[in-house]
């Protein structure tokens, strides 16, 4: 629960044309503090677009994460990755 994946970029020579320079990336494991203070953007896969709110959520969510007596006692409960509203939530 203490890291997040994020892509790292770089640049390396090129092995046919020493001159340019080819991107290069790999997937590595960073802080949940560097994403949350030196915005750091996460990666969540390929087929989700990556929001820290969800992640976090399935981060607090996880059953390794719950607290077993707060849990028996009903105010240990899921946290919502994106809250939805209603229009009867708000003053019209």
């Amino acid at each position: 629960m203490k890291t997040l994946q994020t892509f790292s970029f770089g640049l390396e020579p090129d092995p046919e044309i020493p001159r340019f320079k080819r991107l290069h990336w790999k997937l590595v494991d960073v802080p949940v503090a560097d994403v949350l203070l030196q915005g750091i953007h996460p990666w969540m896969g390929a087929n989700q677009h990556p929001t820290l709110t969800t992640r976090l959520a399935e981060l607090l969510n996880a059953e390794t994460a719950k607290i077993a007596g707060l849990v028996s006692t009903g105010h240990g409960y899921d946290l919502l990755s994106h809250p939805s509203y209603s229009r009867y939530d708000r003053c019209l």
